[in-house]
């Protein structure tokens, strides 16, 4: 699996499907929840699914950009799904009726479905009107005895690798663009092959 993909792709990890919706949009699926990551389907014409056919527990949103924002506030709306990240995007997302959980960099937030740790991205994070929103994050998120990384938009960067020293990773949603974010050698910096 990884960004680019025109077709949705999914992948069981023994309890945990993974199912890639567009862009950097992931829905992490058990028997106890659906954890949706940067959900952007509207306007997005590689998206594998409309906001209104997701349904969601926990939001999970790396920067404000409106490519990994999208529909996230919306949904949290509809579903009552809170949306976890950056206090300051957490902050921005509330403001606008949205259910939150706020953290930061370095920062591990136990839910009722996962254990998600915050991690630094090398990115910007801001609204269309360019206006700064925090800081760009990535997510560790520990969910039925699966580990599983998310990116969000990066650039490579040496501390990944103790991302992987840290975790014994079982999938790493990667950035593979290479014009705004990482390129393929992002695996190399999580220690991969």
């Amino acid at each position: 699996m990884y960004r680019g993909e025109k077709n949705c792709v999914s992948e069981v990890i023994e309890t945990v499907a993974v199912k890639y919706l567009g862009h950097s949009a992931f829905l992490l699926t058990y028997d106890k929840a659906a954890i949706l990551i940067d959900p952007f389907l509207s306007g997005n014409p590689c998206a594998a699914a409309s906001p209104s056919q997701v349904h969601a527990d926990l939001i999970l949103v790396t920067h404000a950009h409106s490519d990994h924002l999208g529909d996230a506030i919306d949904i949290s709306k509809r579903t009552g799904a809170p949306i976890l990240s950056t206090f300051e995007l957490a902050g921005y997302c509330m403001a606008r009726k949205a259910k939150t959980i706020d953290g930061h960099i370095g920062g591990v937030i136990e839910t009722p479905y996962c254990t998600v740790k915050i991690f630094p991205a090398l990115h910007g994070s801001s609204d269309e009107d360019c206006a700064t929103i925090g800081v760009a994050c990535s997510f560790v998120i520990s969910v039925d005895n699966k580990t599983i990384y998310h990116a969000g938009d990066t650039a490579l960067f040496g501390d990944m690798k103790l991302i992987a020293e840290e975790f014994d990773l079982d999938v790493a949603l990667l950035p593979i663009g290479g014009h705004y974010d990482g390129h393929r050698r992002c695996g190399e910096g999580c220690g991969l092959p």
